[in-house]
C-alpha cells in the first residue's frame, strides 16, 4: 500500500517470537501472539451506549497464551491495568488507585498516568482483551494492553468503554525479582472527525472486522491511512478478524531504536484472532494463518509477519503479521545516503550456509524467521533476504544490507539487538561456508531503487 506522506511517529517492534497478531498498515500487517480474551464491542473513544444492566459484568482474568515469551512480563503489565481500571463502590479516585498499585509492589505514582482508566464513576471493571509486546529486550519491554471497561455512576446504566495502554517495564534489580513498571502511555486517539471517507465508514460498519475501543476511535478520528482501510475491507471478504492495535496506544519508535514506527501515523494494524481462532494458539490450523498472510500480501501489504513461515515466504513473514506501507523511493534513497555519510557506500553482507539434514533446514528457516525481527529493529540494517537453493537444496544464502561495515561490526554487534539475534541462529554457525562484506558496483537494474 502507498505510504502516508505525513511524518511518522515512533513504534516498538516485538521479539522474533509468537507475538500478537497480523500487522497491516498503509499498509503493514502483523499477526501475533496474544492471551485469552474476548473482542470488545464497537464504541467511539471508548464510550458505548449505556445499557440498563443490573450490575457490572464479572469478566474472567486474562491469561497468557501457551506460546507467549516471558509470560511473567505480560502478566505484570496486565495486572497493573486491571488494578487501575477496576474498583467497587467507595473505592474510586486516585488515592484508592494508588493503594491498589502499591499492593502490587509497584510505584503508587503510576496511578497518575492511568488516563481514561480512572474516571469519576462509582464503580468500574476492566477486561483485558489482548496483551502483546510492543517490543522486548533482555532488560526492558513494552506491553500493549488492550482492554474493555464497564463503568456506572450511582444507580444509572452501565457504560461500555475501553482503551489501550503501552506499559513500559524494566527487569528487576536482582535475579528472579519481578519486572518493574516505569511508565504508562494510554491511547490518545483524538476527537472524532466531522466527516469520514467512505472506506472508514465501511470499516466501522463491517461486523467481520472487530475493533477495540482505541482502534475504533483511531478510525473515527480520520487518522488511519486509506490503504489500511482498504486492506481491512478486502480481508473481511474472506475472514472475520480481531484487530488489537492500529494507531494510538502503540509505541512511537521501533523498540530499542530511534526508527519511527508505522503505527502512530496510521499506516499499520495488528490482528490477533482470525475466524475466532487466536493466531498463536497451537490448535489454530497453520493453513488458516498462512492463507491470511498470503491474502494480506495480495491486498498490497509489503511487510507481513506472523508466527509461521509460509511455504516460499521470506524470513520476516514468520515473526509478525504486519502491514506496512511500501517505502517510497525517496525514503529509500535517504536511507542509502545516511549510510554513506556514516562510513561509505551501503555494505552488502553475504552469508552462505550448507545444511544437509532436511529437518535442520526447517529449523534453520524457523530460527531466521525469529532472528529477522531483531535485524528489522536494528537501525544499522537496511534490509535482508534469505534465499534457498533450488538445484542444491542444502544451500542457503543470507543477504543483509548494512549502512556500513563499521555500523555492522560496532553499531549492531555492540548494540541491544545482536544478542537476541545471535541466540536464535547460534546452532547454525558451524554450517557457515562464507561470511563476507561486499560493496555495490554501478551495474544495477535500471530504473529501480
Amino acid at each position: 500500500m502507498p505510504r502516508d506522506p505525513r511524518p511518522a511517529a515512533a513504534a516498538t517492534t516485538p521479539l522474533g517470537m509468537g507475538r500478537r497478531a497480523v500487522l497491516a498498515g498503509a499498509a503493514g500487517l502483523a499477526l501475533g501472539a496474544s492471551g485469552c480474551g474476548t473482542a470488545p464491542p464497537r464504541n467511539a473513544m471508548g464510550s458505548g451506549p449505556p445499557t440498563p444492566a443490573a450490575r457490572l459484568p464479572r469478566p474472567a482474568a486474562w491469561r497468557p497464551a501457551p506460546a507467549d515469551i516471558r509470560p511473567d512480563v505480560k502478566l505484570r503489565a496486565v495486572r497493573l491495568v486491571e488494578a487501575l481500571g477496576t474498583w467497587g463502590r467507595g473505592a474510586g479516585g486516585t488515592e484508592r488507585a494508588r493503594e491498589r498499585v502499591a499492593a502490587l509492589g509497584l510505584p503508587p505514582g503510576l496511578a497518575g498516568q492511568a488516563g481514561p482508566l480512572l474516571s469519576a464513576a462509582d464503580e468500574a471493571v476492566v477486561q483485558v482483551v489482548d496483551a502483546q509486546y510492543g517490543g522486548i529486550l533482555a532488560d526492558s519491554a513494552s506491553v500493549l494492553v488492550v482492554c474493555r471497561q464497564w463503568t456506572r455512576e450511582g444507580g444509572g446504566p452501565v457504560v461500555t468503554g475501553g482503551t489501550t495502554v503501552d506499559v513500559r517495564l524494566a527487569q528487576g534489580a536482582t535475579a528472579g525479582a519481578p519486572w518493574s513498571v516505569g511508565g504508562l502511555h494510554p491511547a490518545d486517539p483524538g476527537p472524532a472527525a466531522g466527516s469520514l471517507p467512505e472506506a472508514a465508514r465501511r470499516v466501522l460498519a463491517e461486523r467481520r472486522i472487530r475493533l477495540p475501543a482505541a482502534a475504533e476511535a483511531d478510525i473515527r478520528n480520520g487518522g488511519v491511512h486509506a490503504a489500511v482501510l482498504r486492506s481491512m475491507l478486502k480481508l473481511a471478504e474472506r475472514y472475520r478478524f480481531d484487530v488489537s492495535v492500529v494507531r494510538s496506544g502503540h509505541p512511537l519508535n521501533v523498540f530499542g531504536t530511534d526508527r519511527p514506527s508505522d503505527h502512530p501515523p496510521g499506516r499499520a494494524f495488528d490482528v490477533w484472532r482470525i475466524d475466532d481462532r487466536a493466531v498463536v494458539d497451537p490448535a489454530t490450523p497453520r493453513a488458516l494463518v498462512e492463507a491470511f498472510m498470503r491474502d494480506a500480501v495480495a491486498t498490497g501489504s509489503y511487510n507481513v509477519g506472523g508466527p509461521v513461515l509460509p511455504a516460499g515466504g521470506s524470513p520476516g513473514a514468520a515473526v509478525l503479521l504486519r502491514r506496512h506501507p511500501p517505502r517510497p523511493r525517496a525514503r529509500r534513497l535517504r536511507q542509502l545516503t545516511q549510510g554513506a555519510a556514516r562510513g561509505g557506500p551501503v555494505t552488502v553482507e553475504y552469508i552462505r550456509y550448507r545444511i544437509g539434514d532436511p529437518e535442520r533446514r526447517a529449523a534453520f528457516e524457523k530460527a531466521y524467521a525469529a532472528a529477522a525481527e531483531h535485524l528489522y529493529a536494528a537501525p544499522q540494517c537496511l534490509g535482508y533476504e534469505l534465499a534457498h537453493g533450488v538445484e542444491e537444496p542444502d544451500r542457503f544464502v543470507l543477504r543483509i544490507e548494512w549502512t556500513s561495515v563499521h555500523d555492522h561490526e560496532h553499531g549492531f554487534r555492540e548494540g541491544p539487538h545482536f544478542r537476541p539475534f545471535f541466540a536464535e541462529i547460534r546452532p547454525f554457525v558451524d554450517d557457515i561456508e562464507e561470511m563476507k562484506h561486499y560493496e555495490r558496483t554501478l551495474v544495477v537494474t535500471k530504473g529501480r531503487a
